[in-house]
């Protein structure tokens, strides 16, 4: 219809998967394709328990844009990476001499996209804050740092 074929939470009616479904992206609130292997994973294996009559929801992926390899250096972008407007700030480190960059986007207190170059670790971390939407508050300071990881998230949180 627009971009994909259009599915539900539950990826039924239609069963569908992968490169060619429309979901919401539940970090933007957009619907649009996110035709990623994890995410085709994630949608067939909804969709196969849906029509063999087992109920379940499809709670929607972070719209990872790339996940790559440049001659070793690798690199990942999720989420919205090009912001526009006045609500989102804008957090980069640019280290040319060290293969690096790291670009992280908030909307008020919720990381909702990131790049990461030459060192992508933190990703799994990242990613799980975008998708649980969670507030970055108490440890927003840290977020950019290199050794930045998910205990620096339970001991603010817990």
């Amino acid at each position: 219809m627009n971009r994909g074929i259009p599915v539900n939470e539950y990826i039924s009616g239609v069963y569908a998967a992968g490169d060619v479904v429309e979901t919401l992206d539940p970090n933007t609130g957009r619907k649009g394709l996110t035709p990623i292997w994890p995410n085709a994973c994630a949608q067939g294996r909804i969709a196969a328990y849906n029509m063999a009559g087992h109920k379940r929801v499809y709670g929607g992926m972070i719209g990872m844009q790339n996940a790559v390899e440049f001659r070793e250096i690798p690199a990942i972008a999720m989420g919205l990476t090009q912001p526009e407007g006045e609500d989102y700030e804008v957090f980069t480190d640019y280290r040319p001499e060290r293969s690096l960059y790291k670009k992280l986007v908030l909307k008020g207190d919720v990381l909702v996209g990131l790049i990461l170059v030459g060192d992508i670790r933190q990703a799994g971390v990242y990613g799980a804050l975008m998708k649980k939407k969670a507030d970055v508050r108490p440890f927003r300071h840290l977020l950019m740092r290199d050794d930045f990881y998910y205990g620096h998230v339970l001991r603010r949180t817990g």
